[in-house]
């Protein structure tokens, strides 16, 4: 089994436990992944909190200190465990159960945390509402990504990551393709682009037509090499964001949030 489908279905498994909200945190707290779990226990859909610190699911009075000194201890021991208030998406707070264990490298470094809360109560399995205190939560529409690249294997990583992360993918192996799905129907809230693509119209230059059909639209460049396309008098273009790669999931991750959230994007 390559590779690639291993890590494909372990984030089925993962995303496939309903009970347990899951998530990786880097050595300062930051999440780096989100499961479905996760989502229908606390509320928030992946691309609302991965890239944000964990202190934001801790109630006021605990936020400041109890998520780092649970990383000390669980760095320190091996493992944390603590029952309290956690705070969902909507304010409304719930006593659970939190459970981490440090994560290492080969050599011993810390690489980050993996983190568990589990569930109180069997909460109804509804979706894509959650129910909490008696209310219905509606989820955000999950936000839409074209991912255009010419590598047939890169485009299917990304496309798997994404999926994970609660995004929905369209995907393009050049910049005719993307041109057709961004004169056609349907929203399209991110294009994530290579740069250097076969075809006489590189990544720069598609964003300039997305742009210009989508005026909406936010662009994040993916690249393994600094290119004169982007360049102008020797500076990036006021607004853009590359990706350099190679690059992690969570650093994916991190980036397409930022994309989707910023507001200096020449677009806007």
């Amino acid at each position: 089994m390559k590779e690639l489908d291993r890590a494909g279905l372990f984030e089925l498994f993962v995303d496939g436990l309903p009970d347990y909200a899951l998530c990786l945190l880097d050595i300062d707290g930051t999440i780096l992944s989100w499961n479905a779990g996760a989502s229908r226990l606390m509320g928030y859909a992946s691309q609302e909190v991965v890239g944000r610190n964990v202190s934001l699911l801790y109630a006021a009075e605990e936020a400041a200190t109890k998520p780092a000194m649970g990383r000390e201890e669980a760095a320190a021991h091996g493992r944390y465990e603590h029952t309290g208030r956690r705070v969902r998406r909507d304010g409304t707070e719930i006593e659970a159960q939190t459970v981490l264990i440090p994560l290492h490298a080969v050599d011993k470094t810390l690489m980050g945390y993996g983190m568990l809360i589990r569930e109180p109560t069997g909460l109804p399995r509804t979706a894509p509402t959650l129910a909490a205190s008696g209310k219905l939560i509606t989820l955000p529409r999950p936000k839409r990504i074209l991912v255009v690249d010419d590598n047939a294997q890169i485009l299917e990583t990304i496309d798997a990551q994404l999926t994970s992360l609660g995004y929905r993918v369209i995907a393009a192996a050049d910049a005719a393709a993307a041109l057709d799905i961004l004169t056609g129907p349907g929203d399209i809230d991110l294009l994530l682009t290579d740069v250097v693509m076969p075809g006489g119209m590189n990544g720069s230059q598609l964003a300039v037509e997305a742009r210009r059909l989508r005026p909406g639209i936010k662009v994040l460049f993916t690249s393994g090499y600094f290119e004169v396309a982007l360049v102008r008098d020797g500076k990036l273009d006021e607004g853009t964001q590359v990706l350099a790669k190679p690059y992690r999931k969570h650093q994916l991750a991190q980036s397409v949030s930022e994309a989707l959230s910023n507001e200096s994007d020449p677009a806007r």
